[in-house]
């Protein structure tokens, strides 16, 4: 109870740094499976990972945010607030606060420990699809259906910046490890690096021949990886924009990707059901793990690298031991009868 009561306050003195407001508390965990009648109703498209591992978040079509124990499954909160599909969650770096997207066009700030809501950000012109802190956990980046990017001051809601340049909807966004770079990926086959500072169009990175679903850099930020409906996986070098190869490049089309913390390990989800493992080192399928009934359509790891979470149209998240990968470790959020 003091944790809920602690987090509340850190939440409220969070926003009031810009609007004499509130934004944020700590996260808090422990857990099970979930129950078939506490779970979403509808797919899940977005998943993150809280920075200390004890949180899970998932964003469904079914309109709402849920906040899950990492350790068991058990359901810590369901988040309304969104009109329509919710798209895209983040947790920010401390882990105080999770973002979410939607088909409403704004994003809304969470509070982790409580799930209050604790302010909503409005400009966008099209649903918000993706979300990403900057490291430093100041920025927040927002890609949307109305073709852009915004920069948005993570303390008070204020719009930073806004960029333009994609002719399509931006399905994803990341920064570079540093927070000097933010790499978007378009439905207009595109992958667009930007000076973080200024709002820069560094390079456009063209090679897809479909819209490009998803994007991660590597833990050093020298290379990125993109995947898109053309069903490729291509690696680029994040300083001169040349694709160094191409891990796949036809196949289901790719849905999500997450990179393991020590870069040797891409994860990416396809249209197919399949969880796809692939060694960077050597370009090389690993494993193809099978279980959800639907598309893949989110991935997020564990900091430490441990744990993969997998969200699926089948409604359903899994949490899956990356030391066997054999199957789930827990499976949350099941499908209602």
């Amino acid at each position: 109870m003091w944790l809920q009561m602690l987090g509340g306050i850190l939440a409220t003195l969070w926003v009031g740094l810009c609007t004499g407001e509130g934004l944020v508390a700590p996260a808090t965990p422990a857990s099970r499976p979930i129950s078939r009648e506490i779970g979403h109703t509808s797919g899940i498209v977005g998943v993150a990972i809280s920075p200390d591992g004890q949180q899970l978040a998932s964003a469904s079509f079914d309109g709402t945010v849920r906040v899950w124990n990492a350790a068991s499954g058990a359901p810590l909160h369901s988040l309304n607030g969104h009109e329509g599909f919710v798209y895209a969650v983040a947790f920010a770096p401390n882990g105080h606060v999770l973002a979410s997207g939607g088909f409403d066009d704004t994003l809304k700030l969470w509070d982790s420990t409580g799930g209050r809501l604790l302010q909503t950000l409005t400009g966008h012109h099209g649903a918000v699809s993706s979300i990403a802190f900057s490291p430093d956990g100041r920025i927040i980046a927002s890609g949307s259906w109305d073709n852009t990017i915004r920069f948005w001051d993570a303390s008070c809601g204020k719009v930073l910046r806004i960029l333009t340049g994609h002719a399509d909807i931006v399905k994803a966004v990341a920064f570079s490890p540093d927070g000097k770079t933010l790499a978007s990926a378009s439905w207009d086959n595109t992958v667009r690096l930007w000076r973080t500072n200024n709002g820069e169009l560094l390079r456009t990175l063209s090679g897809h021949r479909k819209g490009v679903t998803s994007v991660a850099f590597s833990a050093d930020g020298r290379t990125l990886v993109s995947g898109g409906w053309d069903g490729a996986l291509k690696r680029w070098d994040a300083a001169n924009g040349t694709t160094l190869e191409s891990l796949r490049e036809t196949g289901g089309e790719i849905t999500a990707l997450a990179l393991a913390p020590d870069g040797r390990t891409l994860a990416a989800g396809n249209n197919l059901n399949t969880l796809e493992l692939w060694d960077i080192s050597n370009g090389r399928l690993r494993q193809a793990l099978r279980g959800h009934t639907s598309t893949v359509s989110a991935l997020a790891y564990s900091a430490d690298g441990q744990r993969l979470i997998s969200g699926s149209w089948d409604h359903t998240l899994r949490l899956w031991d990356t030391s066997s990968a054999q199957t789930p470790a827990v499976q949350a959020a099941e499908k209602t009868p």
